[in-house]
Formats: C-alpha cells, structure tokens, sequence
C-alpha cells in the first residue's frame, strides 16, 4: 500500500506499508522522487545546440501523459501515411501505438514534444494495422496512461 503525505513545508512523501506474516505494520517513510530536469550540451565546430530531457517517476505520468491526440486523415488504408499529432508536456517523449481489441501494435514510434507543448510524427501503417476500427494512442514513454482517437481503416 502506497500513499502520499505533505511534511511541514509542503513536499511530498510515500508512506509504504508492510503487514509482515504476524499482523504487524511497519511503516516507511522518505522524500518522493521528483521529476529532475537533465541538460544534455553537444558542441559542433559550426554551432552549439542544447536539449532538455525530463525524467518522471511513474507517480508523475498522469500529470505529463499527453492530453489530446489526432490522426490525419482519420479513415486510411492499410500501409497508408499518416499523421498522429497532440498536446503534451515540452520536452518529454511520447510513443504512439495502434490498439484493436487485444491487439496492440507497437512499431517503435516515438516523438517529443515542442516547447510549445505540441507534437506531431508521420507514420507508414505497419501491415499488422489492418482492416478496422483502431485506437491510435500516444503515452509518455515508461508510463501506463495515454490520450486516444480513432482511426478506420478500409481495405
């Protein structure tokens, strides 16, 4: 069992609880991680350029999970091109993958979001996205929870 408590000075902590096989509960506590901000410099002999990455413990994906997802044009074909765009947190990488049924397709597809808090990738559809209604979903890479649209494909 996991919960969260704010100390005096408002950070955050997670209270885990142990029943051990004789019914005792043995309570630990410590700081949450929080999300850490890494820069990453590259310098070449024409320019310097700069990235930011976010690192997220898996408390945080709610938070950072892209909050809305499209796909252009929203009825294709099999091995067709699209577009999968949405919002989300500058800086972090989402992932997009087709769900139909039990089936989930995951062609390696990721992306990162702009400053602007937008992202958008063109995707060929892998053969095993075939005939049917789809979920297109994009996630936080290393997270659960995703935003989601439809997408039909006719033969």
């Amino acid at each position: 069992m996991r919960a969260l408590k704010r100390d005096t000075v408002g950070r955050r902590h997670a209270v885990v609880a142990i029943t051990l096989a004789v019914g005792a509960v043995v309570l630990a506590c410590g700081p949450m991680p929080e999300p850490t901000t890494t820069t990453t410099t590259t310098t070449t002999t024409s320019s310097t350029s700069s990235s930011t990455t976010t690192t997220l413990s898996p408390l945080e994906c709610s938070t950072y999970t892209p909050t809305s997802v499209g796909v252009t044009p929203p009825n294709t074909n099999p091995g067709a091109s699209i577009t999968v765009s949405g919002t989300g947190t500058a800086g972090t990488t989402v992932k997009i993958t087709f769900k139909k049924g039990a089936t989930i397709v995951d062609n390696n597809t990721t992306t990162t979001v702009a400053p602007g808090g937008t992202f958008s990738v063109g995707i060929t559809l892998p053969p095993s996205v075939g005939v049917g209604l789809w979920d297109v979903r994009a996630n936080l890479v290393g997270c659960a929870t995703f935003a989601t649209t439809l997408m039909q494909v006719d033969p």
